[in-house]
């Protein structure tokens, strides 16, 4: 079953250009998917009004993965909107933790798109060349991907290569950026994560049902 789960998320991400931000995979700079985790909504102590908001968010992306090719960006953008607005009425405290696990992920996973986030560059001092950096290698990952998933269009037997390929790309992105960090702004990078938060992939659940299950490195 999670075989058959991953694979239709794999097919999602390489049919959706912006799956991967939005639902926070690869450290993206949505963080819906993270928001809709129970762990990580008992992390940031979220009320009782903050989880229906995530939960209405929740109502606009569900039935993403059976919708034709053409619906799904709508509906991710309906989704995204939703998860800003829950996102801007958390306490200071609680998006400080948030970004510090989406940080955490973003390093496991090696997701250079958090770098494109103003308060990651800000946090770390980004000089202007460091920005003018990230930009041209994300604009760059933005356009390599597109042209694989282009390529891999109506054709179901390339997605799976394809996720692999654009995995690559992100890898190599992000070791471009961080390759030019200086020793202040790998403590900085290390101290924005904050205490280590250990991810349940089981956990996602978007009607509030959190289930619970392996962890990311299982």
């Amino acid at each position: 079953m999670r075989k058959l789960i991953l694979t239709g998320i794999m097919a999602c991400l390489v049919t959706v250009p912006v799956l991967a931000q939005g639902f926070g995979f690869f450290g993206g700079g949505g963080g819906g998917m993270l928001l809709a985790n129970p762990d990580v909504q008992k992390e940031l102590k979220l009320t009782d009004d903050q989880k229906k908001a995530l939960r209405e968010a929740g109502e606009k992306v569900r039935g993403i993965f059976k919708a034709d090719r053409e619906e799904r960006p709508k509906l991710l953008e309906a989704y995204n909107k939703e998860i800003a607005k829950v996102r801007d009425a958390l306490t200071s405290e609680q998006k400080s933790r948030l970004l510090g696990i989406e940080a955490q992920q973003a390093e496991k996973n090696k997701s250079p798109q958090i770098f494109s986030r103003a308060e990651v560059q800000k946090t770390l001092k980004f000089t202007d060349k460091q920005k003018d950096t990230a930009k041209t290698a994300l604009s760059n990952l933005e356009k390599d991907s597109k042209e694989l998933r282009d390529d891999a269009k109506g054709d179901r037997e390339k997605f799976r290569e394809v996720f692999q390929k654009i995995r690559k790309l992100n890898d190599e992105s992000y070791d471009k950026i961080t390759k030019t960090f200086s020793d202040d702004q790998k403590k900085a990078w290390k101290d924005l994560q904050g205490e280590k938060f250990e991810l349940k992939l089981g956990g996602f659940d978007f009607k509030g049902k959190g289930k619970k299950g392996k962890t990311d490195d299982q």
